[in-house]
């Protein structure tokens, strides 16, 4: 998979627009990943391996800690666990996926980008 750096602590991988259905991205290592810039619906997350990696889920399109006025927390794993999630949440700015830890889990996170 094929990733674009958008600054030095966020990536955005390449996901094409479905021609039905919606988005869906496999976590597959750590690393801070913008997946999302525009508004949509967060359906569901299936974590089918644990790791040892916290899975963080942010409504916005750039990641700052300090400023939480540009991104808004959505979802959080610490440390991930076996299971499924389904959602149906809405964000506003876009979705950025956060995965801190040695190991990462393997999920897939599945969203609707507002059409």
């Amino acid at each position: 998979m094929a990733l674009v750096a958008l600054q030095s602590s966020l990536e955005e991988p390449l996901i094409p627009e479905p021609i039905v259905g919606g988005k869906g991205w496999v976590v597959e290592r750590t690393g801070r990943f913008l997946l999302q810039k525009t508004p949509g619906t967060l359906r569901s997350i299936s974590c089918t391996h644990t790791g040892s990696a916290y899975l963080r889920l942010w409504d916005g399109t750039t990641f700052d800690h300090q400023n939480l006025d540009v991104m808004r927390p959505m979802f959080h794993l610490a440390p991930c666990v076996l299971g499924c999630w389904l959602l149906d949440m809405g964000f506003n700015k876009g979705l950025i996926c956060e995965v801190i830890g040695v190991m990462s889990p393997f999920a897939t996170i599945v969203w609707v980008a507002k059409r």
